[in-house]
């Protein structure tokens, strides 16, 4: 066996971060198959076995693809202990969660039995690279599989399945919970000074919360870094306003409230609000202004209102017919 270097190391490191961003990537683009990612909104964890094979059963496919590629670059120094590389995979994956933030959101004995899963997999692939000449297959071998139909079979009862949710709203609850906390504690009196409207102040902390969790502190600091260098309009902040200058977390939530008053406005000169706007219409109407119109920022932001305005902002409901009285009698 060829000594594990510290360039052996940091090649593997370098690739297993390659696979947590290409896993997130192929991840965002198969939620409509089951796909389930790190999200606030409170929905179901379906399709379980996708999810399961998908989260497991990836990182030992990437280190087939990646010791192929070394044995086809005469490189096969690189394999040595190669299944680190999913070790490092998974404590990468969990610095990440836990760096910006999002680990309340984690179901941790999931993410236990899934790590496990794979590392003991990857272990199991080592050891069959380790003892062969040359990893691609003789076509003749993949030929009379009749396991592989054993498998899709299970695979689709198992599909079938809804996990409760109970878990994950208890978890996204908390996460809510605790970011409203954080945030109100550090910010709090500037949004009550600025709105002086309990429905005001669920929308900017809803907003907030959901920008939060998308561009963290530290991925903010990568923005102003980039902000720095290219001297460029830039979204900055931690409402993410966009702006040809620097602004700091307090500033971005200045300007998106004054941003979120004139969506209001807006709301108020349209001559289509009828008795069947509610405060979710509302909402809707100012995310629309505020995000473009992204069906998964308008539905992120509607969980996190609808929780904030039964758990802190009773006054809610009254104050959006304050601000928008064209809206007799809403429902919240």
């Amino acid at each position: 066996m060829e000594e594990y270097t510290i360039i052996i190391a940091l090649v593997q490191l370098l690739s297993a971060v390659v696979l947590f961003f290409i896993v997130n990537w192929i991840g965002s683009k198969s939620i409509s198959i089951g796909y389930i990612q790190l999200s606030t909104s409170f929905t179901e964890d379906t399709y379980p076995a996708f999810n399961f094979l998908f989260k497991v059963i990836a990182p030992p496919v990437f280190l087939v693809l990646y010791s192929t590629f070394c044995q086809l670059l005469n490189a096969d120094c690189l394999n040595t202990l190669c299944y680190l590389l999913v070790v490092y995979y998974w404590l990468f994956r969990a610095l990440f969660i836990v760096i910006t933030g999002k680990s309340r959101l984690e179901n941790w004995s999931v993410y236990t039995i899934y790590s496990v899963c794979s590392i003991g997999i990857s272990v199991g692939v080592y050891s069959l690279i380790n003892n062969v000449e040359k990893i691609l297959p003789d076509p003749r071998d993949l030929l009379n599989q009749l396991w592989l139909l054993i498998i899709i079979f299970l695979y689709n009862i198992f599909n079938n399945m809804v996990i409760g949710r109970e878990k994950t709203i208890r978890r996204k609850e908390s996460y809510i919970s605790q970011q409203y906390r954080k945030f109100n504690k550090k910010y709090g009196r500037v949004v009550r000074d600025k709105c002086h409207n309990e429905f005001l102040e669920a929308v900017t902390f809803s907003i907030m919360i959901y920008e939060n969790f998308n561009r963290p502190t530290i991925v903010r600091w990568v923005e102003y870094l980039r902000f720095w260098i290219t001297r460029r309009e830039h979204t900055l902040g931690i409402m993410q306003v966009k702006t040809p200058k620097y602004i700091t977390d307090l500033e971005s939530i200045e300007l998106a409230i004054e941003r979120i008053k004139k969506s209001v406005s807006k709301i108020n000169s349209d001559s289509n609000v009828g008795s069947e706007f509610s405060c979710y219409t509302a909402l809707d109407a100012i995310t629309f202004e505020y995000n473009g119109g992204s069906a998964n920022y308008d539905g992120e932001t509607s969980d996190i209102f609808k929780y904030l305005i039964t758990n802190y902002y009773k006054n809610a409901e009254v104050d959006c017919v304050r601000i928008i009285p064209q809206g007799e009698n809403p429902s919240c």
